[in-house]
């Protein structure tokens, strides 16, 4: 799959944002917990809104563990 500039630095703003990178699990979290704080157990989708804008939506991907 092909990603196109605009719309990939438009995921990675809006993950940054949503899940920074440097944030992790509290002690005791459990495997649920866990499973939140990794980016890959996100789907993402992006519309085109107005004026260039995109709105990234990110989901739960099935199975994510």
């Amino acid at each position: 799959m092909r990603v196109p500039g605009p719309v990939a630095a438009a995921i990675e703003l809006a993950m940054d944002d949503f899940r920074p990178r440097d944030v992790k699990p509290h002690r005791g979290a459990t495997p649920d917990e866990v499973c939140m704080y990794q980016r890959e157990s996100f789907n993402v989708t992006t519309i085109p809104g107005p004026k260039g804008i995109l709105f990234v939506r990110f989901t739960l991907s099935p199975g994510a563990r």
